[in-house]
């Protein structure tokens, strides 16, 4: 091989490097913008309590029917009722538990039971919410299905109650933050 076909060979070997480092670049940009555009969904945004904004964002996203709307408003329904029970229980055992910490000294035995307890009321809200969305699941159609595994994130980010922030951001604004004491 002589001198000229090495430097043809070395120069294209370098544009087709440059190249894959462009088209690499350019995948991490668009994946983080579509990130966020994700992350700022309008219907992630709407004002009103959450069984509300999934209801209008399922309905939209699935072009649910209206048998379809009212079926998963009534299992929406029966969800929230339990889930609201099962929330008021690990409130008020985790009152108790605190209640420990007024006392002289902590019974280190009781403070594991209700530890353990909220565990357990825990574990059943998540089984719970996954049966609600497995009988969702269920009443969809075949060409529906495929489309509410891909929605199954932002269900989660809109449901929960302490989103996740990029490193460096700032947390969004809650609406039943603490506000700091009155002097």
């Amino acid at each position: 091989m002589d001198y000229f076909s090495k430097k043809r060979l070395a120069f294209w070997g370098v544009v087709l490097l440059v190249i894959m480092n462009i088209s690499a670049l350019t995948t991490v940009w668009f994946q983080q913008h579509r990130r966020q555009e994700v992350l700022r969904r309008p219907e992630l945004e709407r004002p009103g309590p959450p069984q509300q904004r999934v209801m209008q964002f399922l309905k939209e996203e699935l072009q649910l029917t209206e048998g379809q709307t009212t079926q998963f408003a009534e299992y929406q329904k029966r969800h929230f009722a339990h889930a609201r029970v099962i929330r008021d229980a690990i409130r008020d055992l985790k009152h108790e538990l605190f209640q420990e910490l007024s006392t002289q000294g902590p019974d280190t035995v009781k403070v594991q039971r209700l530890a353990a307890a909220i565990g357990a009321e825990q574990s059943e809200l998540e089984k719970i919410t996954f049966y609600h969305f497995l009988d969702l699941k269920r009443m969809c159609t075949p060409v529906q299905q495929p489309k509410l595994d891909a929605l199954f994130d932002e269900l989660l980010r809109m449901l929960d109650p302490h989103p996740k922030t990029a490193p460096g951001e700032e947390p969004p604004p809650r609406e039943h933050e603490r506000r700091p004491p009155r002097n």
